[in-house]
């Protein structure tokens, strides 16, 4: 106990706290774009940017300086577009389906066309193309030879489709209502079931993500194709606009307050914000990379945001006692938060000194100076062991009330969890990635802290 006693001593002794920055993107780069915008690809170091008399080639091989390598006219109205690996597909109504080689990115170069009447979308997936045919439907292209591309089925949508997203053996066309359509057979397309949501962007891994203008973001599962069933839904900020989906983050653009939203949707049922960029722009359309974020404001161009640094943490230390927590799922060395790091022995009631910090326990660490220390940053929630007693735990990568505790048996936690200030505990309402807390149980059993 006399370690105990010497650490408690010290923490009313040295003023020190931590607090935690919430993770989020940068703006890095900007650029002006003639005329109006309304669609933006990637590939590599190039942004394509769409207007309706051709596209902007943009190089963004450094994002701070980003370079209009010019306008490459198209004869006909952009609609849609699709890049896949070297080609970009362009939907142009009236003159269909336009294909460029852009092997080259500085000089793309019409190699073929798809015959339509009428093309307002267009999604490329292995040998078959599929197109938004306006009130021609859904069709199917054989695509293996890009030069000669062979109509191969058909599906006649009651009304005029004008979206089309494709993921494993199912297309979703959206005319009157939204329609998924088995395509394991591209020679026979057949409905499977219809819906209606507004704004559907992002259809993979059997979930569809919808942008609601006015009530948000609302994702689906279509595990039971014939059943899609809303598993989860966050309001965003302002108007929802485009969502684009990473791994298991989305990025939205809103409108009133402008700017840009970050979603961790790693739990589908319960997706919570990471950070908001305000900025005065109302992003129509966006994309996104696992380093960038390319947002497109229709009369103000191209904005870049880099969310490189969204799974690390820069956890601020500062001179004296922190109490701290990892919200990674991978260990940190002790030794990177200074030469005095304790965790809590529940059992024994008393410090310790671990050669490693892991997630889900909070820990002392003395701080001799300002200082901060980059962690992973991406423990959703996490279960764990409860004690009778008092038990150090930590937070997770996003802040949470702390009615977001649950304990099993129910009704184990006795108090609020207890925070440091640096000179005080205080009852914490929130609990803050980055920062320890005490929390009290009136018996064994598990602890569950969020989402």
């Amino acid at each position: 106990m006399k370690k105990t006693v010497m650490i408690l001593t010290l923490i009313l002794l040295v003023v020190g706290f931590c607090t935690a920055d919430s993770r989020c993107v940068s703006l890095v780069g900007h650029i002006d774009i003639p005329g109006i915008s309304y669609e933006v690809d990637v590939s590599g170091d190039y942004v394509y940017v769409l207007r309706d008399i051709g596209f902007h080639v943009i190089d963004v091989s450094d994002t701070a300086i980003p370079i209009d390598l010019g306008l490459f006219p198209v004869s006909s109205h952009i609609y849609g577009s699709h890049l896949v690996d070297d080609y970009l597909f362009l939907a142009c109504n009236t003159a269909g389906v336009k294909v460029f080689d852009i092997s080259v990115p500085t000089t793309p170069v019409l190699i073929g066309s798809i015959t339509v009447d009428e093309a307002y979308d267009i999604f490329v997936v292995d040998d078959y193309a599929y197109v938004a045919n306006g009130t021609d439907g859904l069709r199917i292209f054989d695509i293996s030879s890009i030069s000669t591309p062979i109509e191969v089925g058909f599906f006649d949508n009651p009304d005029t489709v004008r979206r089309v997203i494709v993921d494993g053996n199912y297309a979703l066309t959206s005319d009157s209502c939204d329609r998924l359509i088995d395509i394991s057979s591209p020679s026979s397309p057949v409905e499977i079931t219809s819906f209606r949501y507004s704004y559907i962007r992002e259809f993979h891994d059997n979930h569809i993500y919808v942008g609601d203008r006015y009530y948000g973001l609302k994702i689906l599962d279509i595990s039971t194709p014939s059943m899609p069933v809303e598993v989860g839904s966050l309001a965003t900020r302002g108007i929802c606009g485009d969502v684009h989906i990473v791994n298991d983050l989305a990025f939205i653009g809103n409108l009133d307050p402008n700017g840009l939203q970050v979603i961790d949707i790693s739990t589908f049922t319960n997706p919570f914000e990471i950070c908001f960029y305000e900025i005065d722009q109302w992003f129509d359309e966006l994309t996104a990379t696992e380093s960038y974020v390319f947002a497109l404001d229709g009369y103000d161009g191209l904005f870049i945001f880099d969310n490189s640094g969204i799974d690390t943490f820069d956890m601020q230390l500062y001179r004296g006692w922190n109490l701290v927590s990892i919200p990674s799922t991978s260990p940190e060395n002790a030794s990177s938060f200074g030469t005095s790091v304790f965790g809590y022995d529940n059992t024994a009631a008393d410090y310790f000194a671990p050669d490693s910090m892991f997630g889900k326990k909070g820990y002392w660490a003395l701080g001799m100076a300002t200082d901060t220390v980059a962690v992973g940053n991406d423990m959703a929630f996490y279960e764990d062991t409860l004690y009778r007693g008092w038990n150090l735990i930590g937070s997770v990568c996003h802040p949470i009330s702390y009615s977001h505790i649950s304990t099993e048996p129910p009704g184990l936690g006795m108090s609020q969890p207890y925070g440091w200030n640096g000179m005080d505990y205080f009852a914490a309402d929130t609990l803050y990635p980055g920062n320890g807390y005490w929390f009290l149980s009136s018996g064994n059993g598990r602890i569950t802290v969020g989402p």
